[in-house]
């Protein structure tokens, strides 16, 4: 698995994922994930730039190999941590106003939908993936449901997930 990268035919860094990596890893029954971090996504860092990328993966290899990537923001204690970040070399653009923060889950959730995405597949990026790989290697699943459902809260959007 990849926890959080992106899709080189989307944006050029060498973070990002080529076709054919997205698929040796699809190839192993893994996934990648697509990153929140605004700064690695491209130029035009914002909700629709994820989506692009996403798309992508989806694409390449389906829905079923392909989940959100977090970072550490995707914790809630975090969240009012001060991080200094030392900018990426190979970054040309300026960090995004656009918030791709774990509260925004919603709106990637609503994002798919908008983009003809069936709800299985949703449920899938949004959590099935990783917690299938992760079952498959230790028993971690069931520590991170708890922990997704912590942080989604009940509200319908985000039960589909």
């Amino acid at each position: 698995m990849v926890t959080h990268a992106g899709c080189h035919a989307v944006f050029t860094h060498p973070r990002c994922k080529t076709g054919k990596a997205l698929k040796r890893i699809a190839g192993t029954g893994g996934y990648t994930g697509i990153y929140t971090m605004p700064f690695l996504l491209g130029k035009a860092a914002n909700l629709e730039t994820f989506f692009a990328h996403l798309m992508h993966a989806v694409k390449v290899v389906g829905a079923e190999h392909v989940a959100i990537g977090t970072d550490y923001s995707v914790i809630p204690e975090y969240a009012d941590l001060e991080v200094t970040i030392e900018l990426d070399p190979y970054d040309q653009a300026e960090l995004s106003s656009g918030s791709l923060a774990w509260s925004n889950f919603p709106l990637i959730t609503v994002g798919m939908v908008q983009r003809g995405i069936p709800e299985r597949d949703i449920r899938a990026i949004m959590r099935g993936n990783i917690l299938r790989v992760l079952s498959a290697h230790d028993g971690a699943a069931q520590e991170s449901i708890a922990c997704c459902d912590t942080l989604l809260g009940r509200s319908r959007v985000a039960r589909m997930c």
